[in-house]
């Protein structure tokens, strides 16, 4: 069977878009991964100009996520559903997930009951020297909390 070069080019393309929506895919999944207990190893996924959490730059990723590690000892386990990743151009690309959060204390036997949180996350990539990296994170929107954690955003807002 022979093919013409059109039809090599539209098998090359669809290669090489699968290839980085793998790699996004990945890049999801390795941060998600991470930030249940090595916050800052994550910043490696991300560009130098990233914005992620009201934070702008590696640097400031960084600093933020070394606070969230000196306190927080629970175990967290995300879970992520519902990935939807988009190719925008050769070096753009954007997805949307769900993410349910599950918190456990580390002390004694850790039990998970009812997810903490459920949210919806964007994402924007951009491959840089070849690598797709996270650019941006927007700030997950809450699709549903528990009341204890309601209570709890309630109370921080109070003070």
């Amino acid at each position: 069977m022979t093919i013409s070069h059109a039809q090599a080019d539209e098998m090359t393309a669809s290669l090489e878009r699968y290839a980085a929506e793998r790699a996004c895919e990945k890049l999801v999944y390795r941060f998600l991964r991470l930030l249940e207990s090595e916050h800052s190893k994550s910043v490696t996924l991300f560009t130098e100009d990233a914005e992620a959490f009201n934070e702008v730059g590696r640097d400031k990723i960084q600093e933020l996520f070394q606070r969230i590690e000196s306190v927080d000892h629970n175990i967290n386990v995300l879970h992520s559903s519902n990935l939807w990743i988009e190719i925008v151009d050769d070096n753009h690309a954007t997805a949307s997930n769900d993410v349910t959060h599950y918190v456990a204390s580390p002390e004694g036997q850790p039990e998970l009951t009812t997810a903490r949180t459920i949210t919806r996350w964007s994402w924007d990539f951009r491959r840089v020297d070849g690598e797709w990296l996270i650019e941006k994170i927007a700030y997950p929107e809450n699709l549903l909390l528990r009341e204890d954690v309601i209570e709890l955003l309630e109370e921080q807002q109070q003070e």
